[in-house]
Formats: C-alpha cells, structure tokens, sequence
C-alpha cells in the first residue's frame, strides 16, 4: 500500500507553516514595506535543504485491522430433534474438556421402536431361517436320489452288457456246431458222390456184384447225407436263433444305457432345481430384516446421539438449550478452544495480490498495549466477501486472510482487535534518502541533486518523522567586496539513480555513483512559496504599508 501523503510531504508543509508564521510575525510586528519583507523572505528561500544518503534498513509493509479468534472453534448439536433435554446444566464461560458429557437427550421413544423393530426383525429372520435350512435339505435328498438313480441304471446296463456277451459267447458256440454240420454234410455228399462214381463205373463193366454192393453203401450214404441235412438245418437254425438273440440283448443293453443317461440327467435337473431353490431361500433370507437392521441401526445412532460429548477442549462461549425444554435440533453449545488463537483479517481487493502466504506480520491489541507480537502469513480465502448492497456492483470487497500467532501471550483473549503491521518486503543495509529528495525530470526518469559548493544549506536529517536542522552557511555575505551585488551560485549537479524500496520517511536508490554519506538536495516548497508572496503583497497592500 502506498504511504500516506502526510508522511511523504509532511515537511513541505511543516516548513509552509513555519514561513507562514514568520511572515505573519513580519506583518504585525515589523511592519516594514513589502519590499523589506519581500527581501527577508526571499533570503529565506534561498536556502536550500539537504540530506545524507545513509544506510537503513528499509520496510514496506502495509497496515490492517483484525481479530483475535480461536484456532479451532465447535458449535455442538446432535443429529435428533423434537426429544426433551433431560439433562444440561453448563453456563457460557464453563470450561469443558473433550469427551465430557455435555448433555443428555430423552431417547425413550427411539429405545421403544428400536425394541419393536427388533421383535420384527427377529420373527422374519426365523421364518427365513426354516426356508433356508427346508431347502438344503431338499437339495440334498436330491442330490442322494442321483446318486440311488444312477447307481441302479449303471447296475441295468452292466448286467444288459453281461447277457448280451454271454450270448455272443452262444453264438460262437452256434456257429461252430453250423460250421461242423456243413462239414460234415459236404463230407458226406462226397462219399454218397463217390459211391455213384464207382456204381456207374461197375455198371460199365458189368461187374454186377460190384453194382450190388455199390448199390448198397449208396443207399447207405444217402441215409447219411440225408441225417446230416437235417444236422446242418438243425445247427444253422440254432446259429440263426442265437444271433437274433445277442442282437435282443445288445439292443437292451442300448436302451439300459440310454435309461442311464436319462436318469443322470433328470437327477441333474431335479439336483439344479432344488440348488437354485436353496440360493433363493439364501438370498431371501440375507435381504429379509435389512430395513429391519438400518432401522436398528439408526434407532441405536439416534440413541448414542442423545448423550452429546464436547468434541473439543475449551470454554463455552453461547448455549442454546435448557434443560427439560424441547431440542429442535439447533446448536446446543459453542466451544472455543482458547488455548491457542489465530488472527482473522479482511483485506480490501487493491492490496490483496501483494499478500502471500508466509509473511510476516506484527501486531498489537488494544489489550496488550504497546507490546509488539510476531505472526505470519496462514491462509488466503479463495473467494472474497462482498459487503453493502447486497453483493451486487458497489459493494465493498475483501478477502479473508487468517495470521498465525508465532509469539503467543496468555493476555491475549477472543474478539480482541490487532492492529496488524504486515511486512510485504524488507531490505537491510540500503542506500537511502528522504522521499522528497528523489525528483523526475521531463523524460520520468529518477535523479537526485547535489548541492553546488558554497551554496548556504540547512541539513534535514528524518528520525521516526521528526526534523532537525542544522544551518551551514558557506557563505554567509553572498555578496561581492566590489560591486555589492549577490555572488553567482554553484550550479547543482543531477545524478540519475533507479528507485527501489519505499517506506514511511525513505526510499531507496540506486545508481553507481551513490555512495553513503554523500549530500543530496531536498526541494523546498516551490510554488507554496511564490503563494505566499503573494499573500504578503495583498497583505502590504491592504495594510497600508
């Protein structure tokens, strides 16, 4: 923040008064001609100021106004309403620690429907629990069904497989007894076959006895052709028989086997069947009392917050119930930790930017008197506060900046105002002059101005806003042995230098030729002074003089 105007020309005007006054003395008490006082002004005048540039330590910093508070601060309430206050006696200035018993709340109608809701919730949970239990045991007579079932039907099937083996075994046996009697029937065919070889043979040679015996074994062989035929017939038909019968059986071992799979996968189904039915009566029985026990739940919540604890340690600082009146829920009491505070402040948005986390800050408090605390820079809201006219354009806008306390002091209490000195920038060891000695010339570039040599100066030096003067007169005649007219001045010389910190009374320059101790120029009043020849013409003129 800028400095104030009187601090930065405060002297011009100190030195406009005391020429104000000695001109008014000249008026009335001299009462010489205009000229006279014309030429003792004009002596004055020509006077001119100067100071040392020095080495300082140089501040900026900017001023505020806050307020003391509590670190951390609680406003107590309990998450019920309409229920008596049974029991509360505190008083604002009471100290509390955290997890006192502050107040206690009426919960018997929250005790009676939490009663109510677990009665509730036990019959449907019992219920629930014999549906559950019902179908697990389905589940398992199913499950051991299946396993009956499949047994049975693997037992069908391996004894359908064993008769039809055994009857592939009869048809083996079959078909060799058909193969034997074919054998036995081509045989036979043979010899009857040889015997009518040997017959028509004999007759061809009239062997007539031959013929006769020829005759004889063919009736003989044909006898036996004839029993082996029906041999032959006797076996094929078995073998044929046989056949027809494994091929019964393998059919029935087929349909044993189909009967298997069936039976396995109807048992599947009923198994599935009664699994699901068991999951249902699982879940139903996990989702039956859940409204029951969040009702529970709340009602045992609602009954915890009854007995309202302090969250904090410190002093009561507002109350807000009564015992035996109704709680609506509003606050039941605020604490204050006051073991530790923090200073909260309203920065108006023109300085806000310049304000960063972390920097120092000095205060007091009208409390504590003259004795100067150290804080810093805790936080800056984000948002700014708008006030007057409702937050519409025109409203006066701050930010809330809070200060941490570095130097505590027990006198410190809540709501006491500190006025805050907040350090924005700090320098040790500068170079400086008074604010007033540095000038701009035509171009807005800074200078400074030292006096010629044997020009008559008055030395100003600043302490804490205060003037002293010192009167050097180099050259106290001004004037000339010969013609007795005022000797021509020195001209002064402008150094050009950069400017840099400002603070109350000083600022710093910068430049290669400034060194410490040298004289530099003040300007005095200027224009003011011409003003007040004026004066002093008017007043001449109108006094008569």
């Amino acid at each position: 923040m800028k400095e104030s105007f009187w601090k930065k020309h405060g002297k011009k005007i100190i030195i406009l008064a005391v020429i104000a006054a000695a001109v008014t003395g000249i008026v009335l008490f001299v009462r010489k001609s205009v000229k006279a006082s014309q030429e003792l002004l004009a002596g004055m005048m020509n006077k001119s100021e100067v100071a040392l540039v020095e080495k300082r330590t140089l501040v900026d910093s900017l001023a505020a106004t806050g307020i003391v508070i509590p670190i951390e601060s609680k406003t107590v309430t309990a998450n019920v309403s309409n229920v008596k206050v049974a029991e509360f006696d505190l008083e604002v200035g009471d100290y509390v620690k955290e997890g006192d018993v502050i107040c206690v709340l009426d919960s018997e109608s929250f005790e009676d429907s939490m009663n109510a809701t677990k009665k509730a919730y036990d019959a449907a949970k019992g219920q629930s629990n014999v549906n559950e239990v019902a179908a697990g045991r389905a589940l398992d007579f199913a499950e051991e069904s299946k396993g009956i079932d499949m047994g049975r039907a693997g037992e069908d099937a391996s004894w359908a497989y064993q008769d039809y083996l055994r009857q592939m075994t009869e048809v083996e046996e079959a078909e060799s007894e058909y193969k034997k009697a074919e054998d036995d029937l081509s045989v036979k065919k043979g010899e009857l076959d040889y015997r009518n070889e040997l017959l028509e043979e004999a007759k061809a040679n009239e062997d007539f006895g031959k013929q006769a015996q020829y005759e004889q074994e063919i009736a003989s062989w044909q006898s036996k052709v004839s029993g082996a035929e029906t041999a032959r017939d006797t076996a094929k038909s078995a073998y044929e028989s046989a056949i027809k019968t494994a091929d019964s059986l393998y059919r029935t071992y087929l349909r044993s086997l189909r009967s298997e799979t069936d039976t396995e996968r109807n048992d599947d189904n009923t198994v599935l069947a009664k699994n699901d039915s068991l999951y249902t009566s699982q879940i139903t029985n996990n989702a039956t009392g859940v409204n029951e026990k969040l009702q529970i739940k709340n009602y045992q919540k609602q009954i915890d917050e009854c007995v309202v604890t302090a969250p904090i340690s410190g002093v009561v600082t507002s109350v807000g119930v009564e015992q035996g009146k109704l709680y609506t829920g509003a606050s039941i009491v605020t604490i204050d930790d006051d073991s530790a505070y923090e200073i909260e402040a309203q920065i108006d948005e023109y300085d806000i930017t310049r304000i960063k986390t972390g920097q120092k800050v000095l205060f007091k408090t009208n409390g504590t008197g003259d004795r100067e605390f150290e804080g810093k820079i805790k936080e800056i809201a984000p948002k700014a506060t708008r006030s007057g006219q409702n937050g519409t354009l025109g409203s006066s806008i701050t930010y809330r900046v809070t200060i941490s306390i570095i130097s505590p002091c027990k006198e410190l209490k809540m709501d006491m105002t500190a006025r805050l000195s907040i350090i924005i920038e700090q320098k040790e060891n500068v170079l400086t002059v008074p604010y007033d000695a540095l000038q701009v010339d035509e171009n807005g570039d800074f200078f400074i101005e030292v006096p010629g040599e044997g020009e008559g100066v008055t030395e100003i030096t600043y302490e804490e806003g205060k003037e002293e003067e010192k009167e050097k007169d180099n050259n106290s005649e001004d004037k000339d042995d010969q013609g007795g007219q005022q000797a021509a001045k020195p001209e002064n010389k402008r150094i050009p230098v950069s400017k840099g910190l400002e603070s109350d009374y000083y600022v710093q320059i910068i430049g290669p030729e400034i060194k410490e101790g040298m004289e530099v120029l003040v300007p005095s009043a200027g224009n003011g002074m011409e003003d007040l020849m004026q004066m002093l013409q008017d007043s001449g003129a109108m006094g008569g003089m």
